[in-house]
């Protein structure tokens, strides 16, 4: 039996690098390429249309669509770190302890333990300082990786990846 015990110390600095870059790899993954696509031509269109001295309303209507959805990125972001921030100050010690073995993933806090199969989890993605486990739909548990053997680390990655369903 495989089994994998260590502890992840997490700190307000870590928790907001780890999140910007989680926010910033999951737009570019829902964005897709036709995403990407259709932003750079509303872009182009608006350069055109300044170019070529319009002063109708879409020269107004398309900074207001590439602002809203800036606008609403930074509130997502912002609504993410906060709760993050919130739950990093309730805990007495930012110290997790954390047990991987061939069935379960289980964290340990101060503020409360949990313990869930690998069939839980969607997903992980690899951050600057961090692995995000994905569980669900806007479920996620951020682990620090400061100091944690990367046997450990790729075993969580397989064993999530074991239990995804297949094509």
């Amino acid at each position: 039996m495989n089994r994998h015990e260590f502890e992840v110390r997490y700190s307000a600095a870590q928790v907001r690098r780890a999140t910007w870059a989680y926010v910033r790899k999951s737009l570019g993954k829902a964005m897709k390429w036709s995403g990407w696509l259709a932003f750079g031509g509303l872009l182009a269109m608006w350069c055109w249309l300044l170019i070529d001295g319009v002063t109708g309303v879409m020269v107004w209507v398309i900074p207001g669509i590439i602002g809203t959805f800036v606008l609403f990125l930074l509130i997502v972001w912002q609504v993410h770190i906060s709760h993050s921030l919130d739950t990093l100050s309730r805990m007495k010690s930012p110290v997790a302890r954390v047990v991987a073995d061939d069935e379960n993933l289980s964290i340990t806090t101060d503020l409360g333990s949990s313990t869930m199969p690998w069939t839980t989890f969607t997903e992980w993605i690899d951050v600057p300082g961090a692995i995000y486990l994905k569980a669900g739909k806007g479920a996620m548990i951020s682990l620090p990786i400061d100091g944690v053997d990367t046997s450990a680390l790729q075993f969580i990655r397989e064993r999530i990846a074991a239990y995804q369903p297949k094509g």
